[in-house]
């Protein structure tokens, strides 16, 4: 393993499994931002941020960053012991985003001890009219969802993007 990715890794906060991250619990100060003449630019991009590291690296170096946006958005990125990176995965369904009629929005990833992943993005929102009042039994709740695991391979499979109406 070259010295510049260990010196990467070792930033990284380690947490144990299984592991749950809300988007919106994320702040500032847990994040450790990029130095864009570091070597670390070898291993993220410039705009990402060092969040966490799962434990059990065993096989693979499962190492989350997080990228800003209306919150930080976590992103599960594997490297093999070379410190090569194998693939990544935004822990995002879609992200709730703001706007008119949104009353609340939850944005969750969830990772399990047998490297099963469900993310999913719950919305209440209502209709409104024309001006911005909101319409009368137009609330409903909005589930987007996915799912997958993380391979024997270090690779990352993820189903497609499903929705499920709540309420």
């Amino acid at each position: 393993m070259p010295d510049s990715f260990r010196s990467f890794i070792n930033k990284f906060k380690p947490v144990k499994l299984p592991l749950t991250i809300s988007i919106y619990s994320i702040t500032v100060k847990d994040l450790i931002q990029v130095d864009d003449k570091s070597s670390d630019t070898l291993y993220i991009k410039g705009n990402e941020s060092i969040y966490e590291i799962l434990n059990d690296t065993t096989d693979f170096y499962y190492l989350i960053t997080c990228q800003p946006a209306d919150a930080y958005v976590p992103i599960l990125n594997i490297y093999n012991k070379k410190g090569e990176k194998l693939s990544s995965e935004s822990l995002v369904v879609r992200g709730c985003g703001g706007g008119p009629g949104i009353e609340y929005c939850s944005s969750t990833a969830i990772i399990k001890n047998d490297l099963t992943i469900y993310c999913a993005d719950t919305t209440k929102s209502f209709e409104y009219d024309s001006i911005m009042r909101p319409i009368p039994n137009s609330r409903q709740v909005i589930c987007l969802y996915k799912d997958g695991k993380i391979n024997p391979d270090g690779t990352i499979n993820m189903s497609d993007e499903k929705r499920k109406k709540i309420e």
